[in-house]
């Protein structure tokens, strides 16, 4: 797979799921500006269903007829967290929150309210914030 012909086409691909739940490979032909029955098109269609980026279903030897959204897909195209993926925000946010406390430039009074903040966020059960964190970006992704 050429990733740099074919990413563009995921793009397209995940535009118009996102505004119709599902679609066709002639609508990312329209999409991308080509003819319904575009060979390159259809061949990264087939790449990206094989790759696990979508699902498809084809009818024939024509480009796929249902195209539907899948985990990895929407995890590169849609910010769907990956598996950790909330256990490795909370490490970095509660690592960023640390440095600005300890920045030289944050006011006393600051420094003072976030090591307050890192101090009750190590107190509490990381599954717990976690499961919080999952939550905030299940909702951000629009899940």
């Amino acid at each position: 797979m050429q990733w740099d012909k074919t990413r563009p086409i995921l793009l397209a691909t995940y535009d118009l799921i996102d505004q119709h739940g599902k679609t066709a490979g002639g609508a990312v032909c329209e999409a991308m500006g080509v003819a319904q029955d575009d060979e390159d098109i259809r061949i990264a269609i087939e790449q990206l269903d094989e790759a696990g980026y979508v699902k498809c279903f084809f009818s024939g030897a024509g480009t796929a007829q249902l195209i539907d959204p899948t985990a990895l897909g929407l995890q590169y195209c849609s910010g769907w967290p990956t598996p950790g993926g909330a256990s490795d925000f909370l490490t970095a946010f509660l690592s960023a929150v640390a440095e600005r406390a300890d920045a030289a430039d944050t006011p006393e009074e600051e420094k003072s309210r976030l090591r307050r903040f890192i101090e009750a966020a190590n107190g509490a059960p990381k599954e717990l914030l976690a499961e919080i964190t999952t939550k905030l970006i299940e909702g951000q992704a629009g899940r």
